[in-house]
């Protein structure tokens, strides 16, 4: 009697092991193709954006997980019937589920910004300019452009319309109020020229660009200033390089100060552009 309950307890347990072990395959095989389905999405994203590093011209184009958007490329927003993160660095992308994240590497670098209004390279290769990670939930933009006779990358969400208009009108009030050409006839007095101006947007600002701050990149250009208030005529470079905030954040409803200013600098006279405001955030 007792070898053969003996028995039984060796088959039963035999069963239980043998049922874990075909348990464990199981979800093994299920996790695995979870992985090489997020693997193919992830898989697929990336060699959209090595397209574009390998076309040269000038193209953009919208992708989306929200279909109704009408977007030139779709991506459902779900794998296994589980949605996903996308995150983009400037050398490749991650996708992220649950506990599981996939990465696939670019061809060649990105840029994460809206290039709207850059021309230069020297502005766009500011590594203080670049954001190095951005998150993707809904709609976001690729872009191919020629800026200083080079094809660049970029990755960005859209900009919001406000938004835009407000850093073009900031654009031209700044180019407007700081750009002066030598006019024989006139005294030069008239370089001179200070005017504030009350900014509608936190707003950053570096030596040649300026942005909104916040989610958006959208870089501006701007004549070279110097991020401070001019006290004197003459400068050495040591005393203007010491005295200069290299990236400075301006609240929004707070004035700036343009200010156009004739200087002596280390006995040259050369006109000045200078920035500055009585609150200010240094970055």
């Amino acid at each position: 009697m007792l070898d053969y309950l003996t028995s039984k307890m060796v088959w039963i347990i035999a069963a239980v092991v043998l049922t874990a072990s075909v348990m464990g395959v199981f979800n093994w095989q299920r996790n695995a193709a979870e992985e090489v389905a997020l693997d193919q999405r992830a898989e697929s994203i990336a060699e959209l954006v090595n397209t574009f590093s390998s076309t040269s011209g000038n193209i953009k184009v919208s992708v989306s997980f929200n279909e109704s958007v009408d977007p030139n490329f779709y991506f459902e927003p779900t794998v296994n019937g589980e949605l996903y993160a996308l995150n983009f660095s400037r050398n490749g992308l991650t996708l992220i589920q649950g506990d599981t994240a996939v990465r696939k590497d670019f061809v060649s670098g990105v840029h994460l910004l809206d290039p709207y209004f850059l021309e230069d390279e020297v502005i766009l290769n500011d590594v203080t300019l670049q954001k190095h990670h951005l998150s993707i939930e809904d709609t976001f933009f690729i872009e191919s452009k020629i800026i200083s006779e080079a094809y660049h990358v970029f990755i960005y969400p859209e900009t919001k319309e406000d938004i835009s208009e407000y850093t073009d009108r900031l654009g031209s009030i700044i180019q407007n109020n700081l750009n002066w050409e030598l006019n024989r006839k006139l005294n030069l007095t008239t370089i001179n020229k200070t005017t504030e101006v009350t900014l509608r947007q936190e707003t950053i600002f570096q030596k040649n660009v300026f942005f909104v701050s916040g989610e958006y990149m959208l870089p501006h250009p701007i004549p070279s200033l110097y991020l401070c208030r001019p006290d004197r005529f003459e400068y050495t470079r040591e005393e203007l390089l010491n005295e200069t905030d290299n990236r400075i954040s301006i609240p929004k409803m707070e004035s700036v100060v343009l200010e156009r200013r004739l200087i002596s600098l280390e006995g040259d006279l050369i006109v000045a552009y200078f920035l500055y405001t009585d609150i200010i955030t240094i970055l």
